[in-house]
């Protein structure tokens, strides 16, 4: 029974992820593309946390990541990727890593699934699981409101998270549906290394 609720779950998630994508991709439409000011932002867009998310990642982390005013999107590398100086992002320091790309700010509809998957208790395995690989960060997210930022780091490589309020790390969490976290930043980023990777799982 448990099975199938979640098959469902996953169902519904992947559907909404899609519909989400195909707005997102289409260009020809301003609504679409524009980027949206804080006003717009908080206009008609909540996100409701569970409390065990809530109690997980704590309260003041959450009043910032699920009611931003402006969230930034960036790929990262462990070491600068580049010597170039015409190429700022590559030699900016991110926490202990680098910035690759600079991807800029997410419209809500970009931000939405995200918001979603990082909402909800499945997404956590609530137990501590054993991981092997070490912490690789792929992508972060910058969340900002008011003067306050939170940072949320992602490992595609065994699933975890970091999460940095200023220059601490908060947390370190594993996640699960780790399939629709490299779904959501395989089309946010474009990248094809991604695209391979998801035929495999």
């Amino acid at each position: 029974m448990k099975r199938k609720i979640m098959r469902r779950c996953n169902l519904l998630i992947t559907c909404f992820l899609c519909q989400l994508f195909f707005l997102c991709s289409c260009t020809a439409c301003k609504h679409c593309s524009r980027t949206l000011s804080s006003d717009q932002f908080h206009s008609d867009y909540s996100v409701l946390v569970d409390d065990s998310v809530k109690n997980l990642i704590g309260d003041s982390i959450v009043s910032i990541v699920f009611a931003p005013s402006k969230v930034e999107l960036y790929r990262l590398s462990l070491s600068p990727i580049s010597k170039d100086t015409t190429k700022k992002d590559s030699l900016v320091a991110f926490h202990d890593f680098f910035i690759a790309e600079n991807r800029g700010n997410l419209s809500e509809y970009q931000l939405s699934p995200i918001l979603f998957l990082l909402s909800d208790r499945d997404t956590y395995p609530g137990i501590e699981a054993l991981v092997t690989t070490p912490f690789s960060p792929y992508a972060a997210l910058r969340f900002r409101k008011d003067d306050a930022s939170v940072d949320i780091v992602f490992s595609i490589s065994g699933g975890r998270i970091k999460i940095y309020t200023q220059d601490t790390v908060s947390s370190e969490i594993k996640y699960a549906q780790e399939r629709l976290f490299i779904k959501y930043f395989q089309s946010a980023l474009g990248d094809e290394r991604l695209a391979r990777l998801l035929q495999l799982l």
